[in-house]
Formats: C-alpha cells, sequence, structure tokens
C-alpha cells in the first residue's frame, strides 16, 4: 500500500512536469497527461507524418557505407529523388553525386534539391549547371534554397545602397528621400506579385557579397551607391569613421570562419562566434554594423527588422535523401568529402564520425514523406529558386571576381603581386556569361567525379564502422524542428522566429519536444518498476554539446530527483576541443556543465536522482583527423536518429529532422553495447570528475591558455595587435563568466531561472 502511494506521487509530479515544463498540452496525449508515460498518440502530435511502415532498415555508422548507400539509392531511382541538406559541396564525392543525380535524369527521374543559401550561394553557378544540363533531358533537377532574405532585408539593403542623390550627405537629410522611393519600388513589386525578388540600387551586389562572405562586395555595392570614400560615408554618418572597413572586417571573418584553412579557420570561426554571441539583443553584428545606414525608424516594421536579422542565419539543417518516396536516407552526414570518406589523402579537412538511417518503406503509404518535403519546398516566404536568387541576388560580379583570382592565382606566386594583379584586373572586369560558367562547370564536375571513382579506395567491409539492422517490429516516426507549427493549416503557415521553453511544439521545435518528453518517460518507468530492476540507460552521442536551457534545467532536476528518476544512468558522449571542429562550442560548454556538476555533486539524490556520467573523445593522434558528428539519443528502449544537435543553434534558429524509433530491442541492445564498447576502450575519457574536482578559475586559466596557444601556433600578430588580443580574451572571459552563471541559475530552484533560461538562449542560440 505504501509502495503505491509513493508511486502516486511519483507520478502525479512527473504529470506535473509533463503538462507545465515540457511540451504544450495540444502536443500531448490524455494517455501521456495522466501515466507518465510517452505515448505513441503524444509522438504522432509532433510527428511530420503518419507512422512509418518499414520493410526493412538500418544504421550506418561507417562514411563508406553511408555514401555507398546514397549512390545505390540514386541509381535505383525511378521516378523522383528529393533531397534537404545544409552543406551540398563541390568537391570528389559531391562531384560523384551530382553525375549520379543527372544519370537520373536522363532517366526521366524527377529531381528536387533544397539546400541552405548561405552555405550553398557560393557554388549557385553549379546548380544552375545541374538545372540547365537536365533541361534536355526526359527528367528534371530543379533546385531551391532556404532561408532568402526578407523584404524587410532587401529593404534595408537598397537603402545602404541607394545614395543620396541631389540631397545633403546628412542621413537626416536624405533617409525620407530614401524611403520614399523605396516605398515606391516595393509598391509596384506588391502589384506584381514580385516583393521578395526587388533589385534597387545596389541591393543585389550587395545581398550578393553578403550570402558569399564576400566583403570586398558588400562594401563596392555600399560605395557604389554613395559614390563615396568609405571614411567620408562613415564621417556623414554621424558615426565612426572606420564603420565601413569594419564591416570588411567581419566579412573577412565570415570568409576566414568558412573557408579558412587549418587553424586559421577555426580562429575565424572563434572570433565569428564571438562577435554573434558578445551582444546579446544585439546578435547579429551585420544588422548592428550597419545599423546607422538602416532606416531603424521607420514606424512599424524596426522591432520585425531586427527579428529578422538576428534570424538571417536561420539554416536549413536537414538531411534527407528521398527517392521515389519510399526509400529514405537521413541522419548527421552532409553532402561533402569529411562526411563520405574515411581517413585518406584526398580529404583535407576532418573526418566525421557520423550516423545515418536508410529505410525501405511501404510503398502504400500515399507519399507521407514526400508530401511533407513539399511543405518546406513550397514554402515561399523562406525558400527561393534560382531563377529569384539571379533576380535579388545575382552572383554575376561574384563570379567576375572569383574568376580573376584564380587566373592571379596562377600567374602569380607571391601574395603581393597575386593582390597586385586582383586590382588591376578589377579595374576592367568583364562580366563572364552564365553559359560559359555553366561550361566549365559541367566541365569540373565531371573531372572530380572521375578522380573520385578512380582513385579513393573504400576500406574492406572486414575493417569498416558497425551497421545496426533495425528490427521488423519498430514503430518509427519522422519528427522535425520546424519554422511554423505543423499543427497550422497548411494555407496559414507563417514563419516563427526562436523557440519557447515549455512550448517547445507551439515554436515549431518538435524534436526538443520529444527529447524532453522522452526523458520524463525513462524517469517514470522507472519510478514504477520494482526496485530490483536493471538499470534504464539515456544516452546523449552528440557531436556538438552546448546544451540549451531547457535541456540542461531537464538533467539537472533528473539529478537532484525533483523529477523522481532513480535507477536511471545517462551517458553523455560528445567531442572533445582536441577532436572537434569548433572550438567554441566546447570552451562555452566546459562552464556551462561545471555549474552543471557543481550543482550535481551537492544536491543530487542518490535514491530518486539519475547517475549522469560525461565523456568526451579524445585525438589518437596528432594526425588524428576523426571528429564525431552524430546526433543519437537512446531513451532506454527508445532511440532518435537525426541532424539534431544538443546546442542552442539547433533549439533556437535552425531546421532539423530525424526518426524516433521505439519497439526495437535488438537495435537498442546492439547500439548500447556499442557505445559502451567505445567507453571501455578508452576511445573516449569520463571528464565528470573533472569538472567537479576542478576549480572554476583553473578552468577558466585553462582556457585562456587553449586561446593563447591558438594565436601563437598562427601567428596571429600578423592581424592582431596586442591590446586587441586582449580584448578578446577579456571578452571570452566575460562571455564564459554569462555561461557559468546563467547555468547557475538555470539548474537550481532560484526564482532567476526563468528569466536566466530565455537569456540564455537569446544570448547563445548562434553558437
Amino acid at each position: 500500500m505504501l509502495k503505491h502511494v509513493q508511486q502516486s506521487v511519483l507520478l502525479t509530479g512527473l504529470v506535473m512536469v509533463l503538462s507545465a515544463c515540457s511540451t504544450p498540452s495540444k502536443f500531448v496525449s490524455e494517455q501521456t497527461l495522466e501515466t507518465g508515460h510517452l505515448s505513441n498518440e503524444s509522438i504522432l502530435l509532433n510527428a511530420s507524418s503518419p507512422a512509418l511502415e518499414m520493410k526493412q532498415g538500418r544504421i550506418l555508422t561507417d562514411n563508406d557505407d553511408a555514401f555507398e548507400s546514397k549512390l545505390a539509392l540514386i541509381n535505383a531511382s525511378q521516378k523522383s529523388i528529393d533531397l534537404a541538406y545544409y552543406i551540398y559541396a563541390d568537391d570528389y564525392s559531391s562531384s560523384a553525386m551530382s553525375q549520379a543525380l543527372l544519370e537520373a535524369a536522363r532517366r526521366g527521374v524527377r529531381v528536387r534539391m533544397l539546400l541552405d543559401y548561405h552555405s550553398n550561394y557560393k557554388h549557385l553557378d553549379l546548380f544552375s549547371m545541374l538545372e540547365a544540363a537536365s533541361a534536355s533531358t526526359q527528367g528534371s533537377i530543379d533546385v531551391r534554397f532556404y532561408n532568402r532574405p526578407t523584404e524587410n532585408q532587401i529593404k534595408d539593403a537598397i537603402y545602404m545602397t541607394m545614395g543620396c542623390g541631389e540631397q545633403s550627405l546628412q542621413f537626416s537629410g536624405c533617409s525620407s528621400a530614401k524611403l520614399e522611393a523605396i516605398n515606391a519600388d516595393i509598391a509596384e513589386a506588391v502589384s506584381k506579385g514580385e516583393l521578395g525578388n526587388v533589385n534597387k540600387a545596389g541591393s543585389g551586389l550587395f545581398l550578393s557579397g553578403l550570402y558569399a562572405k564576400n566583403p570586398d562586395l558588400m562594401v563596392t555595392a555600399i560605395k557604389e551607391g554613395y559614390q563615396l570614400d568609405p571614411s567620408i560615408l562613415g564621417e556623414s554618418a554621424g558615426g565612426d569613421p572606420e564603420q565601413l572597413e569594419n564591416l570588411k572586417k567581419l566579412g573577412k571573418l565570415y570568409y576566414q570562419a568558412k573557408y579558412g584553412s587549418g587553424l586559421d579557420r577555426a580562429l575565424g570561426m572563434l572570433k565569428l562566434r564571438l562577435a554573434f554571441a558578445l551582444y546579446g539583443d544585439q546578435i547579429n553584428p551585420v544588422y548592428d554594423a550597419f545599423s546607422a545606414l538602416l532606416p531603424v525608424d521607420q514606424p512599424g516594421r524596426s522591432k520585425q527588422a531586427r527579428t529578422e536579422w538576428r534570424h538571417f542565419s536561420d539554416f536549413l539543417h536537414h538531411k534527407l535523401l528521398l527517392v521515389d518516396s519510399h526509400t529514405v536516407q537521413m541522419g548527421g552526414r552532409n553532402i561533402e568529402d569529411s562526411y563520405h570518406m574515411n581517413p585518406n589523402e584526398l580529404a583535407a579537412k576532418y573526418i566525421f564520425m557520423d550516423t545515418d538511417v536508410v529505410l525501405h518503406l511501404d510503398e502504400g503509404q500515399n507519399q507521407a514523406l514526400a508530401k511533407n518535403f513539399d511543405k518546406l519546398w513550397d514554402f515561399r516566404d523562406m525558400v527561393a529558386s534560382i531563377e529569384d536568387i539571379r533576380q535579388h541576388a545575382p552572383n554575376d560580379v561574384l563570379t567576375s571576381m572569383n574568376y580573376v583570382a584564380k587566373r592571379c592565382e596562377h600567374q602569380q606566386t607571391d601574395q603581393a603581386d597575386r593582390d597586385t594583379c586582383i586590382e588591376a584586373a578589377m579595374q576592367s572586369l568583364r562580366p563572364v556569361p552564365l553559359a560559359e560558367r555553366i561550361k566549365d562547370w559541367s566541365a569540373h564536375t565531371e573531372e572530380k567525379a572521375g578522380y573520385f571513382m578512380a582513385n579513393y579506395q573504400p576500406r574492406p567491409l572486414s575493417e569498416r564502422s558497425q551497421q545496426f539492422p533495425i528490427d521488423a517490429s519498430a514503430e518509427i516516426y519522422y519528427i522535425e524542428n520546424l519554422p511554423f507549427n505543423i499543427a497550422t493549416p497548411r494555407s496559414q503557415i507563417t514563419r516563427n522566429f526562436g523557440a519557447e521553453n515549455k512550448r517547445e511544439g507551439d515554436s515549431g521545435k518538435h524534436i526538443h519536444a520529444i527529447w524532453l518528453a522522452a526523458l520524463n518517460n525513462v524517469c517514470a518507468q522507472a519510478t514504477t518498476e520494482a526496485t530490483d530492476e536493471k538499470a534504464k540507460e539515456i544516452i546523449l552521442h552528440n557531436a556538438y554539446l552546448f546544451m540549451p536551457s531547457n535541456l540542461l534545467e531537464q538533467l539537472a532536476k533528473m539529478a537532484d530527483g525533483r523529477i523522481p528518476c532513480g535507477n536511471v544512468n545517462i551517458s553523455i558522449v560528445t567531442n572533445s576541443i582536441e577532436t572537434t571542429d569548433l572550438n567554441v562550442v566546447n570552451i562555452l560548454s566546459r562552464h556551462s556543465m561545471k555549474a552543471f556538476f557543481d550543482h550535481i555533486d551537492m544536491h543530487r539524490n542518490p535514491d530518486k536522482g539519475a547517475n549522469i556520467k560525461y565523456y568526451e573523445y579524445k585525438a589518437d593522434s596528432a594526425e588524428d583527423k576523426r571528429s564525431l558528428h552524430s546526433k543519437v539519443s537512446v531513451f532506454d528502449q527508445d532511440i532518435f536518429v537525426g541532424s539534431a544537435n544538443a546546442d542552442v543553434r539547433s533549439y533556437m534558429m535552425d531546421s532539423n529532422n530525424g526518426l524516433f524509433i521505439r519497439n526495437a530491442p535488438e537495435l537498442i541492445t546492439a547500439y548500447v553495447s556499442w557505445v559502451k564498447g567505445l567507453i571501455d576502450s578508452k576511445r573516449v575519457l569520463a571528464m565528470d570528475s573533472y569538472f567537479i574536482e576542478s576549480s572554476r578559475d583553473n578552468i577558466l586559466q585553462q582556457d585562456m591558455a587553449t586561446i593563447d596557444a591558438l594565436l601563437d601556433k598562427y601567428r596571429a600578430e600578423r592581424w592582431l595587435k596586442e591590446e586587441d588580443r586582449q580584448g578578446i580574451k577579456q571578452r571570452l572571459s566575460d562571455l564564459l563568466d554569462q555561461a557559468y552563471l546563467l547555468s547557475v541559475e538555470i539548474v537550481s530552484e532560484s526564482s532567476a531561472s526563468s528569466d536566466a533560461q530565455e537569456k540564455f538562449n537569446s544570448l547563445f542560440k548562434t553558437i
């Protein structure tokens, strides 16, 4: 009787957590609210399609297996191929995939490619080539880009590049005239239904530079609009005379962070991410740096414009290959050599250890996944065709500049001579016709693909990483984080910005809604079973772990017993600073984890609290390029495999997708055993005791030493004065203080916890 009362009390607490601290009630079934257990109905309320009926499925952890599977699916296609990816590169394996898509189009297959605008704009001509090459085939290739510039952003680009005409150079004298002209253009575009593709003054050139991360192009667009020297423009604006030069530096950070080599890229990424993160509500430095030039005081729109700029870098982070509507591969892998190769001399970057799922579905499922793809494909508020882009952000000047740079690179060996060559060539810049560029891309892609097929040697089957068959009894659900609420009728869908804790489902963050509910589900099951039952296992095997505030709070409550969760083991397995390609994520996370483990050390309830262990991968050698990129979570008898990281960005900014699988005991047993084998083999190291035993000052000193070592190794004195170096370190130190202090509030029962959660997510959402 006493045990029954205790269980009732525990379940009452869990139900309160589920209804008040996780997803809103419209995304939780009555059964879940009554029992504390995650019902299939609750999962379906968050799923993007009905439950998937699988004929066969497997999980792939080897890069060779994953790429061979992609090619096999494409080569077997008969009617349709739908792709959605964050990165689609132009390297060896990606070119082989492009050739396979062209072959499919020649067979009559309809190919649709939905790609992230930011990551893939630089290769716009490649995708134009694919569309053009397919035009003469029986099939087709159509390409669209996710997160197009908003109407406000196009207005701002026009404003910045318009100049003042006959007006005074003082902005107070020309702002109204500019806005009047802009609004006239906008009104005309509205009447024609072309508002999203207006290209006025230098706005197209500016947006081209912005998406290409090319600072020279952005500054050129502004200078030409005013026909002024940058320093004069800065003076006229009443701001810092070095304003435009600072914009140029920002653009260089973009470029270095994305395309630099070695640790130059890491340093660029660090500086760029710091720039995004240091200013709280002013988080987008592109907007802030241009704020003196923007019409921020225009009534009724500046607040919306600010919101849109702060979410300018919302990425399409989906990973999806859907063939003939019933065969699908998804997970963490992009389309790039780093995800398609095992270590070899062709791969210049990291080799990522990743996880994909391949499913062969029942063909009678009425196009469930294809219809869901249609929702994103047709969400024109955020999605642009290549034709759209060539109107609002044409890449002709950018491409011509790239041709000049490449020619000078071949002709000159000295950097100073190359710069002189480029400057001279730019004076008589000749636009390179699109037809010529398409021809070059066709030859480039064919050459790269041929080289890959002739020279890359996959590992023997016996040496590859493990595959995991999915039980025939498995119940499988497709879950997404989307920029809209899936419960909204399609005709009424509007874009969401960010996310709200305790309303994850309403915010479109259905992956996080399911994660939180699945964690609660394990606790509910553990607290209602006999005490001698085997401990339940939760494993977060995730590449970038800088937990959003709702997940951080949830795990703290599970450890200290506020959510009764005894007889549960939680293992967190992630990258170390040595293995990650995003050092700043680890550096910031270390201070959040310090607050987390300090709380556990002081408050863990040994009877009601879960046992938590934290592991990091180690590099086997200085030459080891392997980096974890998987995003897999095991919730005892349930498993999620997808594209979402356990970081703030995946919650607040990006789209993501994945599969939630249950009733697959053999899969779960095999995967858990595999991860425990990694732990036992010392491939990963336990770090929870480090956070408990190390003082925060010591952790901070180690991080500053890491930054110093990075700066010294790559001779940062070439581009940083000593005062700049110290300033960066001080700003980083302040940011790490914020990560720690806000995390302290989040994991505690402090009255300030709710405000700290919101501030934490806002401050770190772009990391």
